[in-house]
């Protein structure tokens, strides 16, 4: 996921690294990018729905009841780090 999430506009691409990557509380990410907590929420958010639709964009996701359980790229060419 590491080139998909560093392709992300820089705004949301923080939030996310702060909050999903380092795992910190939202509350905590608002004081280090001193923001409120909406906004916070609200890039965090954002950031998950722009690295989703690069992801189903470049591979197939499989599910299952624990979450990813397998993907292929749609295109050995996908430069979004699937492959």
């Amino acid at each position: 996921l590491q080139p998909l999430i560093a392709d992300l506009p820089e705004t949301y691409r923080t939030a996310l690294v702060l909050s999903e990557i380092e795992g910190l509380p939202q509350r905590e990410v608002a004081e280090q990018l001193n923001i409120s907590l909406s906004g916070a929420k609200s890039r965090v958010q954002r950031g998950r729905e722009k690295l989703r639709q690069r992801l189903l964009a470049c591979c197939d996701i499989e599910t299952g009841r624990s979450g990813i359980v397998g993907y292929e790229p749609r295109d050995r060419k996908c430069d979004m780090g699937c492959a």
